[in-house]
């Protein structure tokens, strides 16, 4: 019976994929003990550029504003956020909300233009692709022309695929343009509702599909926007909200400190 370490090397050396190499380092691994401590260095060190080379690969794909010097959530600072969204926050952060399929995996990020939504936006995607996960930014105009365009542009079809099966749609701005052409609303739809029922899929358990949007028009002002068939709104916001969470944003709101300070001593001169 293989020792714990011997089997964790095994393991690394199986994690490349290659079968022929992987199998002249695991002899030579298990019939030279006086190397194998030089060769598990080499194999650790090996694993962790693979990763690493993993992670870069993700972030260069999700086209994340400002690439590779855009913000991460430490850059966000969450004591601006009320009680409840700071909650709201603490949950996606650990991304357990992500993971699990039985939860709600999307979010809503609302709050007044240059508030921090893109920040947290891209600071999630960020960390989801260094968890390992696929992210995908694309503002609302670029996401337009896409649908407009599916079906007869290869380019088109083929980011159409990608924001389809990508873990994590990242769609900043949301309904920041009148959208007239029912058409396109209810290709809109179709892209969202194809994620959720992928989400649900038991083929795809061990996958997330969540849609991150940020927007600076109240959900209840998305219908003003998204201009001529008034069910197929409530159907993209029961999908975004029904399935998702709304956290509302804003830096330049009192900090958490000061309210509880504000009330506190309120209280006092009464």
């Amino acid at each position: 019976m293989r020792d714990p370490f011997t089997k964790q090397v095994l393991q690394d050396i199986a994690s490349f994929n290659n079968r022929y190499l992987g199998g002249i380092l695991a002899n030579l691994f298990e019939s030279h003990p006086e190397l194998q401590e030089e060769i598990a260095d080499s194999i650790i060190g090996a694993v962790a550029a693979k990763e690493n080379d993993n992670v870069n690969k993700l972030l260069e794909e999700a086209f994340l504003p400002g690439y590779p010097d855009h913000p991460t959530l430490s850059d966000f600072d969450a004591s601006c956020l009320s009680k409840t969204d700071k909650e709201v926050y603490d949950t996606f952060m650990t991304l357990d909300c992500l993971i699990d399929r039985n939860r709600k995996p999307n979010l809503v990020l609302y709050g007044p233009p240059d508030c921090g939504k893109e920040k947290v936006a891209v600071g999630l995607g960020d960390r989801l692709c260094r968890e390992g996960k696929s992210a995908r930014f694309i503002d609302f105009h670029h996401l337009m022309e896409v649908l407009q365009t599916h079906g007869r542009l290869p380019s088109s079809n083929t980011l159409y695929r990608i924001l389809t099966k990508v873990e994590c749609l990242i769609i900043d701005d949301f309904a920041c343009m009148n959208i007239h052409d029912a058409d396109l609303l209810d290709s809109l739809y179709v892209l969202l509702r194809t994620r959720i029922d992928d989400h649900l899929s038991p083929k795809t358990k061990k996958k997330i599909r969540a849609t991150f949007v940020t927007t600076h028009h109240h959900l209840e002002d998305w219908p003003r926007h998204l201009i001529g068939d008034d069910f197929k709104v409530l159907q993209i916001i029961n999908i975004l909200y029904g399935r998702g969470t709304l956290l509302s944003i804003d830096e330049k709101a009192p900090r958490i400190e000061e309210e509880e300070n504000t009330s506190s001593s309120s209280e006092t001169t009464r």
